[in-house]
């Protein structure tokens, strides 16, 4: 039949190293977060190194995304920061992505504990 090979070439063995992952600033010591995670919001972390809020904010999204899902992978995180980005729709005029998730995980954060207290103390009171 044409076009149906009839022989294979001898393959030789090729050596390979690992390969060494350049998904992580290895430049800053106290900036843990993958360099995806900053791309995915549109920021530099050079930008950041005078701006402690934003990296506070970051930081802080990333703490919760981690605690809030069970797989810890990159991929897992930015797909769950995708998700709730997406629920809370555009951020206002002057206001970044990463601040409008901050803010939410923030204030839901401060209704979670204050439902909390609350059922503790209705246990109390029975």
């Amino acid at each position: 039949m044409p076009g149906m090979v009839k022989t294979v070439a001898p393959v030789s063995p090729i050596e390979t190293k690992p390969v060494v992952s350049s998904s992580y600033i290895d430049a800053k010591e106290d900036i843990p977060l993958p360099k995806r995670y900053y791309d995915y919001f549109g920021t530099k972390w050079e930008s950041l190194e005078f701006d402690r809020d934003g990296q506070k904010e970051l930081n802080y999204i990333w703490n919760m995304t981690k605690d809030r899902i069970r797989d810890h992978n990159i991929s897992s995180i930015l797909s769950y920061v995708d998700r709730l980005s997406h629920r809370l729709g555009s951020p206002e005029v002057g206001q970044s992505r990463y601040n409008k998730i901050y803010n939410y995980l923030i204030v839901n954060n401060n209704i979670n504990a204050l439902l909390d207290e609350k059922k503790i103390y209705e246990r109390k009171r029975k």
